[in-house]
C-alpha cells in the first residue's frame, strides 16, 4: 500500500506541474518542480540541449523577436559643400552627428545610424538651401540582403536618385542652380556614403531650379 500511494504521490505531483490553476498555481509549481529530479535531454547531435528561450537565442543571434528581422547594420552619411551657397544640413535620423548646422565652403557634415524596421532609412538628411534653390532630402539603408541603397528627392516633392550602390559607385543630380553628386565610399565600420553639393555645370536659363 504504502508503494501505491507513493506512486499516487509522485503523480498528483506532476499533474500539478503541468495544471498549475488547479493545484495553488505558480508556488506549488515551482515546489514540485525542485522535488523533482531534473532530467537531461540530449539534442540531436548528442551535446546538451541549449537552455536558451526563443527570444534570447534571436537575440544572440542578432535578430530581434519582436520584429522577427535581423539588426540593420550602420550606415553612415557624409554631406560636403563644394558650392557658393550656405546650405543648412540636418539629420532627422540618426544615432550620432557631427558638423551638423550651416555647412560653409569646403565644410562637411556627417551622420550615422541603424534602424531596425526594414524598408527605412538609416540615416536621414535635410539640405536647406537658400531660395530660389530647392530643398532637398537624402536617406540611405543598409539592408540585410542586397546592396546598400540610396535616395536623394526634393524636399515633399519627387525622387531625384534612387539607386542600389557597389563601392566607387556614383549618380549625379543637377537642378540648373546646384549639383549633387552620391558617391558610395568603402566600408568603414559599416556601409558609407557621400553627398557633396556643387554649382550647376548646366545653369538655368530661367534662373530656377528644375523639379525632379
Amino acid at each position: 500500500m504504502s508503494r501505491e500511494r507513493n506512486l499516487g504521490r509522485v503523480a498528483l505531483i506532476a499533474g500539478c506541474v503541468v495544471l498549475l490553476a488547479s493545484c495553488g498555481g505558480n508556488e506549488v509549481a515551482r515546489s514540485a518542480a525542485s522535488a523533482t529530479p531534473a532530467m537531461a535531454t540530449p539534442s540531436s547531435s548528442g551535446a546538451a540541449a541549449s537552455s536558451l528561450s526563443p527570444e534570447a537565442s534571436a537575440t544572440v543571434l542578432g535578430m530581434s523577436p519582436e520584429l522577427g528581422i535581423g539588426l540593420a547594420r550602420s550606415t553612415k552619411v557624409c554631406v560636403e559643400n563644394r558650392s557658393s551657397v550656405t546650405p543648412d544640413v540636418t539629420f532627422p535620423r540618426k544615432d550620432q552627428q557631427s558638423g551638423e548646422g550651416l555647412l560653409k565652403f569646403g565644410a562637411t557634415a556627417c551622420a550615422s545610424g541603424k534602424f531596425i524596421l526594414k524598408g527605412n532609412m538609416d540615416v536621414v538628411v535635410k539640405i536647406d538651401v537658400p531660395a530660389p534653390n530647392a530643398p532637398m532630402e537624402f536617406g540611405a539603408n543598409n539592408p540585410d540582403i542586397g546592396y546598400p541603397s540610396a535616395v536623394l528627392a526634393q524636399y515633399g516633392a519627387g525622387k531625384c536618385l534612387s539607386f542600389s550602390y557597389a563601392v566607387g559607385e556614383s549618380h549625379t543630380w543637377f537642378d540648373g542652380l546646384l549639383m549633387y553628386v552620391v558617391e558610395r565610399e568603402p566600408d568603414a565600420g559599416g556601409k558609407v556614403f557621400r553627398v557633396t553639393i556643387e554649382n550647376s555645370k548646366n545653369p538655368s536659363v530661367d534662373g530656377k531650379p528644375a523639379k525632379c
